[in-house]
Parts: C-alpha cells; structure tokens; sequence
C-alpha cells in the first residue's frame, strides 16, 4: 500500500478500536467533512487491533472513498499508540485526529481549517519534522 497523504494539506487521523457499529455513521460525517474542507484533506484509519470486524469495514469504506485511507496494528495497542502510529505514518503538511465514537464533532477540526492561523491560539505542537500538529 502506498502512502498517498503526502498529495494532501491535512490528514485527519481516526484511531478505531471495535467500533464496528459506529462505522457506517463516521463515514458519512467524514465524507461531509471533507466535501467543506477549505484545504485538500484526507482521512486515516489507524486499526488499532480490533476484534469486531471494523478492520473489514474500514477496507470497505476506504474502497469507496478515494480520500481515505487506512492502516492498522497487528493487536491493540492503545490510543495513544494509534495516534503516534497515524503521526508517523502521515506526510501531509498538516495532521489532526477526531475520535471514531464522533464525541469530538469534524466541525471543530473545520474550525482549524478555515482559519490556519488560529491554530496558534488553540493547542497545538509541531512534530520533530516541522508538521504542525493538533
């Protein structure tokens, strides 16, 4: 599999951990996302070993959207793993996330796009390559 977010300005990391149910529903909220996007951006899944079918889903969903894209952990690793897999992964110049249960809405990372330079006054970090992070 190639790595294909370097043809984009921000890549949303979703870390999925047996999320199968919600799948279908972030799919549609993630497609609606990047349809208002005011920067080129995509969507990685980062599999983070789950046991319910979600890693066949998100095959399936990153089949038919050419904007996502997916990797995956050979067995759970945590959160926090999932999205240093994603950052490490990514080459885009920018890199946010949204939690794949949507408690954190695409909305808010619209927010950063539409406004870059807010992201100075929100949390944000630079990776050890210079990406800017949130």
């Amino acid at each position: 599999m190639t790595n294909k977010t370097s043809d984009y300005d921000l890549t949303v990391i979703v870390p999925v951990y047996n999320e199968r149910g919600n799948m279908l529903r972030l799919e549609t909220a993630l497609s609606a996302f990047l349809k208002k996007s005011k920067v080129k951006s995509c969507i990685l899944f980062v599999n983070d070993g789950s046991q319910d079918g979600s890693g066949d889903l998100i095959r399936e969903i990153c089949r038919r959207n050419k904007d996502f894209f997916y990797i995956g952990l050979a067995k759970n690793c945590g959160l926090s793993a999932a999205m240093k897999a994603g950052i490490d992964y990514t080459c885009s110049r920018l890199v946010g996330y949204i939690d794949a249960d949507l408690q954190t809405t695409h909305l808010k990372i619209s927010i950063f796009c539409w406004n870059i330079p807010m992201i100075m006054s929100w949390s944000w970090g630079f990776g050890w390559d210079g990406r800017i992070v949130w």
